[in-house]
């Protein structure tokens, strides 16, 4: 009987030590998943960021887009007036 509760124990032993290893393992997983999750919040906030700054590169540049457009209109109807008279 002595052998039989000797079993038990080691069994019991190793049984606990798989389970403290398990929650190790996912202790350290959610440790991995949080540093991905704060990289991919860097990484997004920077990448909005790069964003606005294009985009108001990109309004300045249509609206001077535009005013040239205009430019080049007026002057052409400016050399047609010229032409008629």
């Amino acid at each position: 009987m002595l052998t039989d509760n000797n079993t038990w124990h080691k069994l019991a032993l190793r049984q606990y030590r798989r389970t403290i290893q398990s929650k190790e393992v996912s202790k350290m997983q959610d440790f991995k998943d949080m540093v991905n999750e704060i990289e991919n919040e860097k990484c997004l906030g920077s990448t909005i960021k790069e964003l606005e700054k294009v985009n108001k590169q990109l309004s300045k540049l249509t609206l001077r887009k535009e005013e040239l457009t205009d430019m080049i209109i007026s002057g052409m109807k400016h050399n047609h007036a010229g032409q008629r008279t």
